[in-house]
This record gives structure tokens, sequence and C-alpha cells, in this order.
């Protein structure tokens, strides 16, 4: 009776440790992985937003990473008429944070990107952040809405996108009317600022990227707009299971790996810059 007991006691623990272990991974979360892409294209240092366009959106990040979630990775790309891998993908709080400093302080109006603005060029480096990691991915994308270069055709980083069910988030920060543009450059490359016409978003182009991959799209044309909404929110809605709509043309394969390939080089090329 005695051994009955003891028996007893071992199977009822024994099932107890399992309904917690079974308790414990359905509360894990899945890994998410998002690649942060943010432009740093001459019109974003216009100072209709504080301290500028550029740095509206890296102040909202810092508050973004100093609270990611344990399960949360995040890479960061800097783009204007191509792009640069400034942090690769990692958990690391301080990395990343480091990682918006140097953005601050490196990637400036006179280098190392060249002049202009390539969406197209940023979602490759972005994708290119994100191959071979598994889990929710997808990538944050930050601009003032229009683009100048197209370093390789549109439609190639949203069928991969699209293939490898990643939504791509964008975000368009943008006065509506007027804005206060850098004008002017003297000899030291100092930037003068005058009040000119807003250069006008076309919305519906805009959206189109977010809405054949599945991603949302938001725009503001106030800083405070701006810093009343909660980032957060587009972060945890992101819906990975929405199917996206499929674009009918294919990349080939072979034009990937070479498309990969150059803009590994470009990143190991401006980083060479900072060793």
């Amino acid at each position: 009776m005695k051994y009955s007991l003891i028996l007893l006691s071992v199977i009822f623990l024994s099932g107890c440790s399992k309904t917690e272990n079974k308790s414990v991974q359905k509360n894990e979360l899945p890994p998410q992985n998002i690649a942060l892409v943010i432009d740093r294209s001459i019109s974003m240092y216009s100072i209709d937003f504080k301290p500028n366009r550029s740095g509206a959106v890296l102040n909202v990040l810092k508050k973004v990473i100093s609270s990611k979630k344990d399960n949360q990775a995040f890479s960061i790309v800097v783009f204007a008429g191509n792009s640069y891998l400034i942090c690769p993908l990692t958990k690391n709080k301080q990395e990343l944070l480091t990682a918006l400093d140097k953005t601050a302080k490196q990637i400036t109006h006179i280098g190392p990107l060249k002049f202009g603005t390539s969406f197209s060029h940023a979602l490759l480096n972005a994708l290119y952040s994100l191959k071979g990691h598994k889990g929710q991915n997808s990538i944050l994308f930050f601009s003032d809405g229009n683009t100048t270069i197209d370093s390789y055709p549109i439609n190639i980083p949203i069928d991969e996108a699209v293939t490898n069910n990643i939504p791509i988030n964008s975000i368009v920060i943008t006065p509506k009317d007027f804005a206060i543009s850098p004008t002017t450059m003297d000899l030291n490359y100092k930037m003068g600022f005058e009040k000119v016409k807003a250069i006008p978003v076309d919305t519906v182009k805009a959206k189109q990227i977010p809405a054949k991959t599945g991603g949302i799209f938001k725009i503001f044309y106030t800083q405070k707009d701006f810093d009343q909404f909660d980032l957060k929110n587009i972060i945890d809605h992101t819906n990975y299971q929405l199917p996206a709509k499929k674009n009918p043309s294919q990349t080939d394969p072979k034009k990937l790996i070479m498309i990969y390939s150059e803009i590994e080089k470009k990143n190991d090329s401006i980083a060479k810059l900072y060793q």
C-alpha cells in the first residue's frame, strides 16, 4: 500500500510537470524579425518635423527598440540613392540603439550614400537582412513618400516579399501644404532652408507596396500626429496570415542571386569606411 501511494504521487507529479511544460510552450511567442528601413535622402533633412524628418523617425524608433519584446529581432537599413545595412538582424538592444546613433552621425547628406532616393535598393537590402531567418518576418519602411531612382525594378522586391510571405509596412511623414526644405548648400556643406510648397505624395502609388505584400500603410502630415501614434500598434497588428496579392511576374533566381551579391558588396564597401 505504501509503495502504491508513492507510485501514484510520482505519476501525479509527472503529469503536472508535463501540463506545465505544455502551458509554457503555448505561451511562448514566435520569433519576430523586423527590418527597419530609414530614408536618409536630402528631403528627409527638411525641418518641418523636429529635429528634421529623418530625426523624427529615429526618435520614434529609439522608443520602439528600448521597449522591444524578447522575441523581437531587428535589422536596420538606411538609404538614399542606394542603401546600407548598418545593423544586421539582432535581438541586442544596445547594438540597435548604437546603430541608430550611427545613422544620425555617420549617414549624412554628404555621404556615404548616393544622392537620390531608391526604394527598390532599400527594400532588397531589407529582404537580404532577413534571408535565412525563420519566424514572422516583416519590413517597416519609413520615407517622405517619393522615390527618384529605380536601382532595380520595384516589382523585384515586391515579388520576393510576396514569395516569402513578408509584409511590407509603409510609414510616410510629410507636410500637406508647405515644407521647410533644404534649398542651398555652402562650401562647408551647411544647408540653407526655405519655406516651399510641399511636394504632394501620390498616395495611390505609395499604397501599392504594402497593398501587394499584405502590409499596412500610414501617412502623417504633422509632427503631433506622428508623435502621438504608437508605432508598436503596427508591429503588433501585422497580419502574417493575411494573403498577399499575388503578382504574376516572377524574378529569375539567378538574377536575384546577382542582385543580392551586388548589395552585399555595397554593404561591405560602406562598412570599410568606418573600420
